[in-house]
């Protein structure tokens, strides 16, 4: 929504789930993740304000659906990015691949 975002994670039955508001994210990112043979996989990942990551997505089959997760997620928060509703428009430079 608007506020933040709430990522669940599942294994074996187990489930967790961790919220994160907009004001303690301070970049969303697609990141190389694994690689399949000639396939190289993406991840979309969160950094939080206290140096964690959390994972929003993984093993994505391109860079370019990787910043589709990223537009979706910053126009559900009305265009507005990180860290104090500083203004990130989707697919803009937070989207730096490492």
């Amino acid at each position: 929504d608007r506020n933040g975002i709430a990522v669940t994670s599942r294994f074996l039955g187990w489930e967790k789930t961790r919220k994160a508001t907009r004001g303690e994210i301070v970049d969303l990112t697609a990141t190389p993740g694994m690689q399949s043979g000639n396939t190289q996989f993406f991840d979309v990942k969160l950094t939080l304000q206290d140096g964690k990551s959390v994972t929003v997505a993984a093993r994505l089959p391109s860079q370019m659906a990787a910043k589709a997760v990223i537009a979706k997620i910053t126009t559900a928060w009305g265009g507005e990015g990180f860290s104090g509703g500083q203004k990130v428009p989707p697919m803009a430079k937070s989207i730096p691949v490492k």
